[in-house]
């Protein structure tokens, strides 16, 4: 239920139209998931058909994965905090992916897997978010291939449409899609003179980007760029990026930019993922929120308080169907009712078979780390040390 609603100014002018939902009301649908049973086909997970269970092996079974990829060859990648494994699923092979470049250079923290229309993976990872891609059997730094006269390349990889890629560069926002780079595209002074108004970083922090060889280069890029942590495009095709002060969003047909400030809308800057239905997901110190195209929309989700969760909240979000979104934290795993505002919860067992109802004290509760759609639709969803594939 929607009980405020208000026109919101910003600290640069712009009028928002903010929604907040709360409270929430928590209900509790319990869901046991298990592979001790002998008719799995029955079993259902947070509301879909469970179509097989893929056992992670270890040591990947201890390193939940953060981004699950389905290339175009159909093979899976898993990013972990740890590492980056592929698995073939038609020989359930899985593969370690993080030896790169050397020992002191291999592949962690993944937070991004993306692949152009030439067939290289991509990926963010490492603190300092580099980016990498996989081509012939080998791992090369982003900027072997790219043109170092606009800068060097880091901070943000977004997987687009048909292949196409966008990076946050030192020089500012850059499309690739395998053959030809685009851009920089940069904000009018007016834009980025509004951003550098809204004050310092919550944390002081100014973020340095890494060059080819590793070592983090001498540049001082603007803030608008150093302080960017991550990226999505949406429905139509449109790129949004959080940073420390504020959201960018790039629109590609007009190529104009427009600036949130996270202060008016309470979001953090470290994380957005848009939905197949025209949302677009940001995390908040309450939980999380949800912009819609029609009447330039903000929705806060209130969930941190009502579900015990940290700010800012830690979260794998996936919109299966309009108005409907799992949620996996790290205080459990739920359903989110966009209309209402209630959740209800989902739980996952390992080891307690196909039976509805409370499991046993013993049994180990696994929660969602990851959830993506395959290209055959199915969606695969990464809860400890299984993959639950699923019907759409």
């Amino acid at each position: 239920m929607t009980n405020v609603e208000a026109i919101v100014k910003g600290s640069l002018g712009r009028l928002f139209l903010v929604a907040t939902i709360s409270p929430l009301v928590l209900s509790t649908s319990t869901l046991v998931i298990g592979t001790n049973g002998s008719n799995q086909s029955r079993a259902r997970v947070a509301g879909h058909d469970l179509l097989k269970i893929v056992k992670v092996p270890m040591p990947v079974a201890f390193d939940p994965a953060l981004v699950i990829f389905e290339d175009s060859a159909g093979l899976f990648w898993l990013g972990t905090a740890f590492g980056l494994y592929s698995y073939n699923e038609g020989t359930q092979v899985w593969l370690n992916r993080s030896t790169a470049f050397d020992e002191a250079r291999a592949i962690w923290a993944v937070s991004a897997i993306a692949e152009d229309r030439s067939g290289r993976i991509w990926v963010r990872y490492g603190l300092t978010c580099e980016i990498a891609f996989y081509e012939k059997g080998n791992w090369k730094h982003g900027d072997e291939l790219y043109p170092h006269r606009t800068g060097s390349l880091g901070r943000v990889l977004i997987g687009g449409k048909n292949g196409k890629l966008w990076f946050v560069s030192t020089a500012g926002l850059i499309a690739y899609d395998g053959h030809r780079w685009d851009g920089p595209f940069t904000p009018p002074q007016e834009c980025i003179r509004g951003y550098d108004a809204l004050g310092p970083t919550p944390s002081g922090r100014r973020a340095q980007f890494a060059g080819a060889d590793g070592i983090r280069t001498n540049e001082t890029p603007p803030a608008w760029t150093s302080q960017a942590w991550s990226g999505a495009e949406d429905l139509d095709g449109n790129v949004w990026l959080t940073a420390d002060r504020a959201i960018w969003r790039f629109e590609v047909a007009t190529r104009k930019w427009r600036i949130y400030p996270n202060s008016v809308l309470g979001v953090e800057g470290f994380w957005v993922t848009a939905d197949g239905y025209g949302g677009v997901w940001f995390l908040s110190a309450k939980g999380l929120v949800k912009y819609y195209k029609p009447g330039d929309r903000w929705t806060t989700y209130e969930l941190a308080e009502r579900l015990h969760l940290q700010s800012p909240v830690s979260m794998a979000v996936y919109v299966d169907q309009p108005g409907r979104v799992i949620l996996g934290t790290l205080a459990g795993n739920f359903i989110l009712d966009e209309k209402t505002g209630e959740t209800s919860e989902v739980i996952t067992h390992q080891g307690w078979g196909n039976q509805a109802g409370p499991a046993p004290a013993h049994v180990t509760r696994l929660d969602i780390s990851a959830v993506a759609r395959d290209r055959q639709g199915r969606i695969w969803i990464a809860c400890g040390d299984e993959l639950l594939v699923v019907k759409q």
